[in-house]
């Protein structure tokens, strides 16, 4: 995991719970966020075209970190992962 992963991870999930007050399920989370990271790095160190949330997450990771556009990219992702929706 990147710092920048972390640091959208970190933030997603504080929005989660104390912003939007939605519940998780820390096992069901955790579980989603180690596949879908699993998911990305094997994109990552693949030659397919990225496709996907998992590849808008992957291009998103590759741009810019301080760009807003690929922040809020990233932040949507994981917290559709965290919310499995």
């Amino acid at each position: 995991m990147e710092k920048a992963d972390f640091y959208t991870l970190f933030v997603e999930v504080d929005r989660v719970l104390h912003r939007d007050n939605d519940a998780l399920e820390p096992a069901a989370s955790g579980q989603r966020l180690g596949d879908f990271f699993d998911q990305v790095n094997q994109l990552r160190e693949s030659d397919d075209a990225p496709v996907g949330n998992v590849g808008d997450y992957l291009r998103a990771t590759l741009q810019s970190t301080n760009d807003r556009t690929t922040r809020a990219t990233r932040g949507r992702i994981i917290r559709e992962v965290l919310l499995d929706t």
